[in-house]
């Protein structure tokens, strides 16, 4: 029992310490777009919001595999 609070603790740690990086990222990114929008970006900006869609890119399937995993893991602790 023990083993799996921790590792749905570890879970949700890591989750949050995602969040909050992406979070900051998203920021970021807006800022650079509203710059983009304002015609003053330079191609060093273009190229940072590129990155930064990646980035979130990734943010998005990493969520994914935590939903995958999460939902598993309550799978097996519903069977019990």
């Amino acid at each position: 029992m023990e083993t799996n609070t921790n590792s749905w603790n570890d879970i949700v740690a890591t989750a949050k310490e995602k969040l909050a990086f992406y979070e900051n990222r998203n920021k970021e990114l807006l800022l650079t777009l509203d710059k983009a929008v304002n015609r003053s970006a330079t191609e060093e900006d273009i190229k940072r919001i590129e990155n930064l869609i990646q980035q979130n890119n990734r943010l998005i399937e990493d969520a994914k595999t935590g939903l995958a995993l999460v939902t598993k893991m309550n799978e097996s602790q519903n069977k019990k």
